[in-house]
């Protein structure tokens, strides 16, 4: 296992191959609720993207909003 800099940012390289890269990085889920937002038609704001990576932008009802 060997340490690169990669920009600055030090990488860990496996022996003979290249940078892991992660499919659930945070780039990639900010990019991924950037997307879903824009495919509801929603406003994209920061704090927007942020309700959604904390499950804070998903309405909620009670039992009682359910029966009445």
């Amino acid at each position: 296992m060997l340490f690169r800099l990669v920009n600055g940012i030090q990488v860990k390289i496996e022996v003979g191959g290249q940078p892991k890269r992660y499919e659930s990085s945070i780039p990639n889920q900010l990019l991924r609720f950037y997307k879903q937002l824009i495919e509801e038609s929603k406003l994209i704001t920061a704090h927007a993207i942020k309700a959604r990576s904390l499950g804070e932008d998903e309405a909620h009802k009670t039992l009682k909003d359910i029966i009445t």
